[in-house]
């Protein structure tokens, strides 16, 4: 007995079933390409925006308490997670460049802000944070051009092409600097970092001036005092002040105690700090700085007088016990400074790093 055929489906059967089948595949394949287009285009700017974010957040943590230098270090890890580095937005680029600056990442801070300025040429803060970044590797001649093509009219800015000059050994340069600064900015009378960084440019460059800074600056602030060298004098660390700019709370003349107020002088920032004295008998002076080091790696500490290093010490890590830097100094009657540089205050293995002064002594040795 033979089996009964299937029933025969029509060719417009056929046809419309392959039409549906077709429809259908090319819906799945439309849903697809769309899910696809929506991860690609809309979760990851989600994302990234997210990213920032917490960059931002930890940048400004940074600018808050520049000593905490892993919040530096989480700003940059965000913003580069978030691709920032190739950023077509300037904001986002500068703000990444401030994070590198605060790392000590002159460098690449310099190469996101000429990024930034290429976007965006016409921009007074691209040019602005560009002056900053050459001062901050010292390259006062493209600082300078860029301060030119601006047109001068900035005073802080200029500031900073002085604070480079006088940190470079030129503290006639420094002047000049400071005096344009002042004619821009009248307000700078009232600053008393601005007078303390006029000041030690005025000691450095042996200027006649130097009485009468003084004298201003102590107006503004009577607790600043030149103390007399004679015989031997013995200043604790935490009379000595920041030679330094470290943020609008701590810059030239802040003393090294704050904000802790003990008789220790902290340098918890790569910088400089420096004491103000009066030679009355001129001769051969014997320099003693003590420190210490609470940090868990070694540091580097420099001191001299006058703006010079003359000694260099690396102290162990975490050596409480006070460690002495002796070095002998002719000094001539007039001002001078004591100086005491901290050269490597940059985090290390997660950890950061304080350098700790404790007492400063010059004792007179030869006449």
């Amino acid at each position: 007995m033979n089996s009964p055929k299937p029933p025969q489906i029509g060719t417009a059967t056929q046809f419309a079933l392959v039409s549906h089948r077709s429809l259908l595949l090319r819906h799945s394949i439309l849903y697809i390409i769309i899910s696809c287009l929506t991860v690609i285009w809309i979760v990851p700017p989600v994302a990234r925006m997210i990213t920032l974010q917490k960059g931002i957040g930890a940048l400004q943590q940074a600018r808050q308490y520049p000593e905490n230098a892993l919040k530096a270090a989480e700003a940059v890890h965000w913003f580069e997670q978030a691709g920032a580095v190739s950023s077509s937005d300037p904001a986002i680029l500068r703000q990444l460049a401030l994070a590198y600056r605060i790392q000590g990442r002159h460098a690449d801070a310099i190469h996101v802000l000429e990024m930034a300025f290429r976007l965006q040429p016409s921009s007074v803060i691209a040019e602005v944070d560009l002056v900053r970044a050459y001062l901050a590797v010292g390259d006062t001649d493209r600082a300078s051009k860029i301060w030119a093509d601006l047109g001068g009219t900035n005073g802080t800015s200029i500031l900073f092409i002085g604070d480079t000059y006088l940190d470079q050994g030129n503290p006639s340069a420094a002047l000049g600097v400071y005096g344009e600064a002042l004619d821009l900015m009248p307000n700078l009378a009232t600053s008393r970092s601005f007078h303390f960084r006029r000041l030690l440019a005025a000691i450095v460059a042996d200027s006649t001036s130097t009485s009468n800074f003084i004298d201003q600056l102590q107006i503004l602030d009577p607790s600043i005092q030149v103390p007399l060298l004679g015989d031997r004098l013995v200043l604790s660390g935490g009379q000595m002040r920041w030679a330094t700019h470290i943020s609008d709370d701590v810059s030239y003349g802040t003393p090294l105690s704050y904000p802790y107020g003990q008789t220790e002088g902290t340098l918890w920032w790569a910088g400089r700090g420096t004491t103000l004295v009066q030679v009355s008998h001129p001769g051969r002076y014997r320099i003693t700085v003590i420190a210490h080091n609470p940090s868990p790696a070694s540091i580097h500490v420099s001191a001299g007088t006058d703006g010079r290093k003359l000694v260099d010490e690396v102290i162990d890590a975490a050596h409480p016990s006070p460690q002495a830097m002796t070095f002998d100094v002719d000094l001539p009657t007039g001002y001078h400074t004591i100086d005491v540089w901290f050269l490597n205050g940059n985090v290390a293995d997660g950890f950061d790093r304080d350098a700790v002064i404790d007492q400063v002594t010059a004792t007179l040795v030869n006449n």
